[in-house]
């Protein structure tokens, strides 16, 4: 499926107050993600139990996950604090799912949400806040989905004082979980901290607000990864998510080419019928393999950016080109891996080999430090050990038969020396 499709909740919705698995975080966002910004009523939403899975990267083979998931998530409660109509505060408890349906054989499924979450979900012109599906399904914590939800609500303002008490409400912590602050901060806070900045479009830090030496508040520092960070002047609230995606690709262009009329018709048309991940993989491509950006890049081709770009565009070249870098990545990753395993042997028998010469060298000193009167029966006890066959060689005195005593004694001087 395409994971930069967009999620829109309202900010009553991002600050209720419940608790899903990972799994039943992310099949609620799966399915968030089919409402068109046009739906005026939840509509069975329909996708295949294939895709679903796949989603999840959970095998294809064990539908009744799926349905573990399903039957949980219809009986999770949870609960909305909002202003109604009339300005007065009003509370909502409320199933996420109201009914599913499929046919017995049938590889597709289709859900609804509960009708009581249209206004929270449908139809939204403020108070909502939205983010790319992509933003958050690298999460392997239903926790850090949630902090990243209430901090991009304040992405704009840059920061965001929560108390810890409304805090783990919101999440659906119980009273017992993470009792103590530390562990809370340990089990939670931590985690998403190091979650977000590894793999979203955000990352925090936090000051502790301490009342009577304990930790009541936390005033989050919210920050943009830097490539998009000049989005950010204006409030999600103000800006539409469309226009804030076509100011990131606009910026991506080359710096003459940014304020083209054409050019700029070319990014908003195939944006509005492609999507954003499409539009930005052929600026990428066009960027790399342009005359006008990068001179001598293409020698086949001319110096006419906004052309190569409509190509590029037309017949989608960038799609190909991140599977060219994707495919040279994993070779370098695989040459790195050869690379390294090749140096860990090479370590591991110069390791051996100085292990020998250690203990070859202790064996010396050990027999040096012997009478003559020791050598002796030490080299009968060597004899003594050997097979048959063997003592019958040193009797006769053949060939290679001092070696053969002088091995045994050498074995007989390492067993004591790893006795020792």
């Amino acid at each position: 499926m395409n994971r930069g499709v967009l999620v829109r909740k309202s900010n009553y919705l991002i600050e209720a107050s419940y608790k899903l698995s990972l799994n039943e975080q992310k099949f609620v966002l799966f399915l968030a993600s089919k409402i068109k910004h046009s739906d005026e009523d939840f509509h069975p939403y329909r996708f295949e139990i294939a895709d679903f899975l796949d989603f999840l990267e959970i095998n294809t083979h064990s539908y009744e996950r799926l349905d573990q998931i399903i039957d949980n998530l219809m009986g999770k409660k949870m609960k909305i604090t909002f202003m109604n109509d009339d300005g007065q505060k009003t509370i909502l408890n409320v199933n996420w799912i109201s009914s599913t349906k499929y046919r017995v054989g049938d590889e597709a499924i289709g859900i609804r949400f509960d009708p009581e979450l249209k206004p929270f979900m449908l139809q939204l012109q403020k108070r909502f806040t939205s983010y790319r599906l992509r933003d958050v399904i690298q999460l392997r914590s239903s926790f850090s989905i949630r902090i990243y939800e209430l901090l991009k609500q304040y992405e704009g303002l840059g920061e965001r004082t929560l108390e810890v008490q409304h805090l783990r409400e919101m999440l659906g912590i119980e009273p017992e979980q993470y009792s103590l602050y530390a562990n809370f901060k340990m089990r939670v806070i931590m985690p998403a901290k190091k979650e977000l900045a590894e793999k979203t479009n955000l990352s925090f830090d936090f000051e502790e607000i301490k009342e009577r030496h304990a930790v009541k508040k936390l005033r989050f520092f919210i920050k943009r990864k830097p490539a998009a960070s000049a989005v950010l002047e204006i409030p999600a609230e103000i800006v539409s998510p469309e226009a804030g995606e076509l100011q990131k690709l606009y910026e991506l262009l080359p710096g003459v080419y940014q304020g083209m009329p054409s050019v700029k018709e070319l990014v908003q048309r195939y944006h509005a019928e492609k999507g954003y991940d499409y539009v930005l993989r052929n600026i990428e491509y066009a960027n790399d393999g342009s005359n006008a950006v990068n001179p001598g890049a293409n020698l086949t081709r001319g110096s006419n950016y906004r052309n190569y770009l409509a190509v590029s565009l037309k017949k989608d070249f960038g799609l190909a080109a991140r599977d060219d870098q994707k495919i040279e990545k994993a070779k370098e990753e695989e040459e790195k891996a050869k690379v390294e395993e090749e140096a860990r042997v090479r370590r591991k028998k110069q390791e051996q080999e100085q292990h020998e010469r250690e203990v070859a060298a202790k064996v010396q000193i050990y027999l040096k430090s012997m009478s003559p009167e020791g050598i002796e029966t030490l080299r009968q006890e060597a004899i003594s050990a050997m097979k048959p066959e063997h003592r019958e060689l040193v009797a006769r005195k053949g060939l290679g038969s001092e070696m053969m005593i002088k091995l045994a004694m050498d074995n007989i001087i390492r067993a004591r020396l790893e006795e020792t």
